[in-house]
């Protein structure tokens, strides 16, 4: 596993800065520091024998985190991995990537991604709480700000209320952490409120959600006219 830099202008990151051998134990402990390195296929040398004699593969229907599931479960059935300082791949933040394309079940990508995390810790129970508390953060905004960029204002209500039902299991008090919500956004989270998570988002990623639908139709506007 090679580390990279993320970068955009004005900022970069290094995500990685010590060379280490880890056990399939050790990466589980320490996950937390691995997760950014696990979520992508770039950057990483791999068993092709691990990956035949467990059928391990992409689900070619999901729009993102294909590539994360995929090293969820390749990783599960490693005895130990490499992980190496050395910057092999640069990163540039904010580009669009999958998002440009509506699908109706972003969400539900979300909770096979969830299922995975389950799956490599031998029991969703197991998940660090902590982790769930920042992952649930960016999957449910996330299928939220999608919805809200592609749908109309009556199936946007109707996608923000089956994201939060899909996330049930997930959210209580203890997950619905303010460190990644806003008070409005944990309110109407805790209280099932999906008109009140679209305005609470609205009012925090507004900005961020007009500018992704210019940029969205500007791509569509660009690729009629190549």
């Amino acid at each position: 596993i090679g580390s990279y830099e993320a970068y955009r202008k004005g900022f970069s990151q290094k995500i990685l800065r010590e060379s280490r051998c880890f056990s399939f134990e050790a990466l589980r402990e320490q996950f937390a520091v691995f997760d950014g390195l696990l979520d992508t296929v770039w950057g990483k040398l791999y068993k092709k024998e691990i990956i035949t004699q467990h059928s391990i593969g992409f689900d070619e229907q999901m729009p993102y985190a294909e590539d994360h599931v995929f090293n969820l479960q390749y990783c599960k059935r490693i005895k130990n991995a490499m992980v190496i300082s050395e910057v092999v791949y640069f990163y540039r933040l904010g580009g669009l990537a999958s998002s440009i394309k509506f699908h109706p079940q972003w969400n539900r990508y979300g909770m096979l991604l969830m299922n995975a995390y389950g799956a490599f810790f031998d029991g969703s129970e197991n998940v660090p709480n902590q982790f769930v508390k920042k992952k649930i953060s960016d999957l449910i905004v996330g299928s939220v700000a999608h919805y809200v960029v592609h749908c109309s204002q009556n199936e946007k209500e109707k996608k923000i209320q089956e994201t939060l039902a899909l996330f049930a299991p997930f959210i209580s008090k203890d997950t619905v952490d303010a460190q990644y919500f806003s008070p409005s956004m944990a309110r109407a989270i805790l209280t099932n409120d999906a008109k009140a998570l679209q305005h609470a988002i609205l009012r925090k990623l507004g900005i961020r959600i007009m500018l992704r639908k210019a940029k969205i139709k500007y791509y569509q506007w660009f690729s009629k006219r190549i």
